[in-house]
């Protein structure tokens, strides 16, 4: 399920918005359409997305394809020499 909200001036409604989406289901996507606020809406988004994105132990933060170019080149064993 995808849920759409308009958010204009709404910097105080932003963290009730995040609080209420594990009611929703963990397959939910929240998409907040920022509409020029004159207030904090935007840091407030900003500010609820990192707090939700926790990286677990051991994971890397990295790009996949950064995490596994160096494990690739470190197994590689270097050209024989005649």
């Amino acid at each position: 399920m995808s849920v759409i909200v308009a958010a204009r001036n709404e910097e105080g409604n932003i963290p009730r918005i995040f609080d209420r989406l594990p009611q929703m289901g963990s397959g939910t996507e929240l998409i907040v359409v920022e509409g020029g606020s004159q207030d904090g809406t935007y840091q407030a988004v900003q500010n609820e997305i990192a707090a939700a994105l926790v990286t677990p132990p051991g994971y890397s933060a990295k790009p996949a394809r950064a995490r596994a170019t160096p494990c690739g080149w470190a197994s590689r064993k270097p050209p024989a020499t005649s």
